[in-house]
């Protein structure tokens, strides 16, 4: 493991904003300094953030707690190392929320590819640090007791007992390895022990059928001929069973024409179930048109009836288009009468003006007084005209009043003569069925 970067935060008696560890600047380095000036806590930044362990009071299980600034709710410890051609790099945290903590573990692996790490982080927190302490090969035991002496425990291997300083020695050297490779070892020579027994077990068997083997012989003539009758039997069954399957294919024809005449049986029943019910409506048919004929009297009168209110809705008819040629005269009559009085209305101002004048000239001159005379009968004649006029117009209102009681008559013979025409046509659409005049006038 070479050291790259280490990053701290509130761990000890660093605080927040404090520059990272650049190990590349130098190969070889030696803390010195005062008592309490941070050399040592470098140390169990270092071992905090790869295996979670540090300085601790005797009755603590962890460190975390110790390592945390005073007065501080949070610390972290970034840690970038190599190993082995790959570089790797664990974020360690931890934080106070009231009486509870919390802590965070993070293993990422640089790529090269794409320059950016890659998250190699277990599910939890203790699988994290298996992954780490198996990458390393090396756990906080060893690596205290070989690379890196604590202060004030220079005696800590030799207080280990034999067991454990055993364990210690076989970490450092990497014994373990050896471990590894003789289990794995026996394990196959487990399974090379498993294949020779089965091939020992195979050959006896194939020795025991090697001594059999005139018995088999003589058992594979007898099953020879044995085949060759069966042959033979299965040949003369196969026959029989071309034989078979031409009288079942015979059968299934059989069935299938069986199954048609049925159909055909179905259709015809089918056929005679409808030809029943069309005979049952036939003879209610036949049933109703006996009922038209008993009736026959009275459609013929209504029918006369019929003819009579259509001759009446002609002669209305021609009265209507009478009356219209009458209306019309009317009109133009009082068109004419408009354009007459305007004229003579025209001409009465033109004459009184005239009179007028001819007032201012009669005092000069006597002889104008024929004229006077005249414009005084013509005065006459107008007020004959307007009399004829309002003559005109109470006949006109006369005229208007009449025009009305036709046409009131004229649509009351239309209505007959639709509702003659609906009778007809329903009489022509049901020659025999039901007849609904008789529904009508029942």
């Amino acid at each position: 493991m070479i050291p790259v970067k280490l990053a701290l935060k509130n761990f000890l008696s660093y605080g927040e904003d404090v520059p990272p560890l650049d190990f590349t600047q130098f190969h070889i380095a030696c803390l010195s300094g005062n008592n309490g000036q941070g050399k040592s806590a470098l140390l169990d930044a270092l071992t905090w953030a790869v295996w979670g362990e540090g300085r601790k009071a005797s009755q603590e299980k962890k460190a975390d707690n110790s390592l945390l600034r005073i007065g501080r709710k949070d610390m972290q410890v970034e840690f970038v190392f190599d190993l082995e051609g790959d570089r790797y790099r664990i974020i360690r945290n931890y934080s106070l929320a009231g009486k509870s903590s919390r802590s965070g573990l993070e293993f990422q692996v640089f790529n090269q590819e794409d320059n950016q790490y890659i998250s190699l982080t277990g599910p939890s927190l203790r699988k994290t640090q298996e992954k780490i302490t198996q990458t390393l090969r090396i756990d906080y035991q060893t690596f205290i007791n070989s690379a890196f002496i604590l202060q004030g425990r220079i005696d800590e291997f030799s207080r280990k007992s034999a067991r454990e300083r055993k364990e210690i020695l076989s970490e450092i050297l990497g014994l373990s390895r050896y471990d590894e490779l003789a289990n794995l070892a026996k394990s196959y020579l487990r399974q090379i022990n498993n294949i020779i027994m089965t091939k020992e077990s195979r050959l006896e068997y194939i020795y025991q059928e090697t001594a059999n083997l005139d018995f088999y012989k003589e058992r594979i003539k007898d099953l020879s001929e044995s085949y060759k009758d069966i042959s033979r039997k299965i040949k003369a069954e196969e026959v029989k069973v071309g034989k078979l399957k031409e009288g079942i294919n015979l059968l299934k024809h059989k069935s299938l024409q069986c199954a048609e005449l049925e159909d055909r049986i179905e259709q015809k029943r089918q056929e005679m179930v409808r030809g029943q019910k069309q005979i049952e409506l036939r003879k209610k048919e036949i049933i109703d048109c006996e009922k038209i004929i008993y009736q026959k009297e009275k459609v013929l009168k209504d029918f006369k009836n019929y003819q009579k209110f259509n001759a009446e809705n002609n002669e209305f008819s021609q009265k209507l288009q009478r009356i219209r040629k009458i209306e019309e005269g009317k009109i133009f009559t009082g068109r004419k009468i408009e354009n007459e009085r305007a004229d003579l209305e025209v001409e009465v101002r033109n004459k009184r003006d005239r009179y007028k004048d001819l007032n201012m000239k009669a005092e000069q001159e006597i002889k104008n007084r024929t004229k006077v005379l005249e414009l005084e009968k013509k005065m006459e004649e107008i007020k004959l005209l307007e009399e004829q006029r309002e003559e005109i117009r109470q006949k006109g209102s006369e005229i208007n009043v009449k025009i009305n009681s036709i046409k009131s008559q004229i649509e009351r013979l239309e209505k007959n003569n639709q509702d003659n025409k609906e009778k007809l046509h329903l009489l022509r659409e049901n020659p025999k069925g039901e007849c609904p005049l008789f529904l009508i006038f029942f």
